[in-house]
């Protein structure tokens, strides 16, 4: 990587013209847009991170490194504070968790209640699987999404790609960048800097002045517009279903699920002799809770040695008093209040 004869040779400039083929020593002058930092490249990780150390104690903050692998404790070095995306992420899964819950609520407790064999409309155990994977989906979104929005995502043009070391980086270069905007950068004191930092090349690089360069290529925005819109193509078949009629029967997709190995309780079955599921009360059975042994209170016949007779007494679990019929009791909370 020499630069010996590159214009700016004072500083280990690197970068290739246009049309030299790679070749570092050219002596071709290529067009250059205004100045956006310099670019300094280091032998090793700890002279990288060294040097990252300088620079942050310099006063700088717009600066980055670059390297082909993650380089332990570079964060610390460049003053990196810790993410705020798993915060994010967090109050994606807590927000899933509380609109699967809601959406549960407000479809069978309140817009459609059902009474299903005498069950809650309404019940935390049995919505917790549908919560639970809203709180995934939003927090896969929110951790996908918002890794791509804090990095500045997707970046197709960089000034520093146009720096030829900088094709290194993925290889065996490691790289500081210094952008021009910092308020400490200066032309002659930065890269000086970078140099005692012990920095093996420093160059200047330049906005390229072609602005044609900075626009998304056609193949990525083309490539965004077609999974936009075949990510559509299921909404849109929902949709028409939901709106349309049609006397042919349904295409079964899942045909397991549509057609599950189990009988209905008012469907026909071939197995009894009567031909139906349904059996109906079993003899010598009887429900949970529904014995009514009490003949006396829930049918009004007492026995006796003599037989059974109708009663001519009140049940013992009624409480007579004098009261007249429909008149307060001495129990009734309200006549208390009186």
């Amino acid at each position: 990587m020499s630069d010996e004869h590159t214009p700016d040779a004072t500083l280990g400039h690197g970068s290739s013209p246009p049309d030299s083929g790679g070749d570092h020593g050219g002596t071709a002058v290529r067009r250059e847009g205004p100045l956006f930092g310099v670019l300094a490249e280091f032998d090793t990780p700890g002279e990288l991170i060294e040097a990252a150390s300088k620079v942050r104690a310099a006063g700088y903050t717009e600066f980055d490194c670059y390297s082909p692998f993650p380089v332990h404790g570079i964060d610390d070095a460049m003053g990196i504070k810790r993410t705020i995306l798993p915060v994010i992420i967090f109050l994606g899964g807590l927000a899933g968790t509380a609109g699967g819950l809601l959406l549960q609520w407000w479809c069978n407790a309140y817009n459609w209640p059902w009474n299903i064999s005498g069950k809650p409309a309404w019940s935390i155990p049995a919505n917790i699987p549908i919560g639970f994977e809203t709180t995934i989906l939003l927090a896969v979104f929110t951790s996908f999404f918002g890794m791509w929005i804090a990095n500045k995502l997707p970046q197709v043009w960089h000034p520093f790609f146009r720096a030829e070391r900088f094709n290194h980086v993925t290889d065996d270069a490691f790289l500081l960048g210094i952008e021009s905007r910092d308020r400490r950068f200066d032309g002659v004191a930065t890269p000086k800097l970078l140099s005692d930092a012990g920095a093996i090349s420093v160059e200047r690089v330049h906005f390229d002045p072609d602005p044609a360069v900075r626009v998304m290529p056609k193949w990525i925005t083309a490539f965004i517009v077609a999974s936009t819109a075949f990510a559509l193509i299921p909404f849109a078949i929902a949709a028409k279903a939901r709106t349309s009629h049609s006397s042919e029967p349904h295409f079964h997709i899942f045909p397991d699920m549509d057609f599950q190995p189990k009988y209905k309780s008012d469907q026909a079955m071939d197995l009894f002799g009567d031909g139906r599921e349904n059996r109906g009360e079993i003899a010598g059975t009887i429900a949970r809770g529904s014995l009514n042994a009490d003949d006396t209170f829930y049918r009004g016949i007492e026995h006796g040695t003599d037989g059974d007779h109708w009663t001519t007494s009140f049940p013992q679990q009624l409480e007579i008093n004098e009261n007249p019929v429909g008149a307060p009791s001495a129990l009734d909370p309200l006549n208390h209040r009186r």
